[in-house]
């Protein structure tokens, strides 16, 4: 990796980062060299195929057999040849395509890394820090705090029971919110029935008209009896 490479990375990312991102575009860096190598080998491989079908040429047109050879023989082998070229054009393609996909996709990774790296900076830099009189001043306030808590329970030994600590007092408000939400909801249910007052004479009405027709079910039962 160049210097300006190593200079330029400084620029855009933190110093405690850079090592890892420098092995990262070593190893990018070499995988490409190791791909470019087996581009290399396939190109040769073409020109060999190519230089191979040339120097036939001559020796067949030199050869006293070449009318043996036949017109579906010729074609059979042409086709074959074009078909292994296309096959490594494709792939040639298919290879740079490849590359040039995970170059982007690297420009883009380090591009989106930068601005993370500059919000933490940024971020950083806006937060308070406490200076050492300040954390001395807070400790301070801190043991003057716990000093009357043990002056407290010392006059009052009832603070000390479990029932009294902060996690039983956090659940017991939850239940209290708890019990209130329920009685909230039952005092809404029962709005509809508000201001409703019984109707004795209605009622009375009705146990008479039970108590008559008891006695005539009684009267029935005897006469049948």
């Amino acid at each position: 990796m160049s210097e300006d490479t190593v200079e330029w990375l400084k620029n855009i990312i933190a110093e405690t980062d850079l090592p890892l991102y420098i092995e990262k575009l070593r190893e990018r860096t070499q995988y490409y060299k190791e791909e470019s190598e087996k581009l290399t080998v396939l190109n040769e491989r073409i020109k060999l195929l190519l230089r191979g079908q040339q120097q036939c040429l001559p020796i067949l047109e030199g050869t006293s057999f070449i009318d043996d050879v036949s017109r579906d023989c010729c074609m059979l082998s042409e086709q074959e040849r074009l078909r292994k070229y296309n096959y490594y054009v494709s792939k040639i393609k298919y290879c740079i395509k490849m590359y040039t996909n995970l170059n982007e996709k690297l420009l883009k990774d380090i591009k989106v890394i930068k601005t993370e790296i500059d919000n933490s900076k940024s971020k950083i830099d806006g937060l308070h820090v406490t200076s050492k009189d300040e954390l001395k001043y807070l400790e301070a306030k801190v043991a003057r705090y716990e000093n009357e808590l043990i002056k407290l329970e010392k006059k009052h030994p009832w603070l000390k029971h479990l029932q009294f600590n902060l996690p039983n007092i956090g659940e017991q408000i939850e239940k209290l919110n708890f019990l209130r939400c329920t009685k909230e909801k039952l005092q809404e249910s029962l709005a509809a029935y508000r201001g409703l007052k019984p109707r004795f004479d209605e009622a009375k009405k009705q146990l008479r008209e039970v108590k008559e027709g008891y006695k005539q079910i009684l009267k029935e039962i005897q006469e049948l009896a």
